[in-house]
């Protein structure tokens, strides 16, 4: 398992470079993303006709649509919203990872990097 942000990034954009139609991190994403939809809309986050607009955007994706980006998020605009990752679940014990429930446009900046 990658766990470095920048391992993450290049091969991703390495899948995305080449046009990768077999891509597991680019179907991961696809999987994640719809696993995230579903989650919204059980807890009433989201409506059904919202759900199905996520869920068919997700299928007529292009890989390109999947090119990394990279979330700058200041720690003190997320402060309140934010929580430590339990470590059983971390990708290494020792390292610290967030989870950022309900990020707000304007809390983040977003940057391609050419690579």
């Amino acid at each position: 398992m990658q766990a470095s942000p920048f391992e993450i990034y290049r091969s991703l954009r390495a899948d995305v470079n080449s046009g990768d139609q077999h891509s597991s991190k680019i179907n991961a994403n696809k999987v994640g993303l719809l696993k995230g939809a579903t989650i919204r809309k059980d807890q009433g986050k989201i409506d059904e006709d919202t759900f199905r607009e996520i869920s068919s955007v997700i299928d007529s994706s292009s890989k390109g649509d999947f090119r990394p980006l990279l979330y700058i998020i200041p720690f003190v605009s997320v402060v309140d919203i934010v929580r430590k990752v339990p470590v059983q679940e971390r990708a290494h014990p020792l390292s610290d990872e967030f989870i950022v429930d309900d990020l707000r446009f304007g809390l983040f900046d977003v940057l391609e990097l050419p690579i």
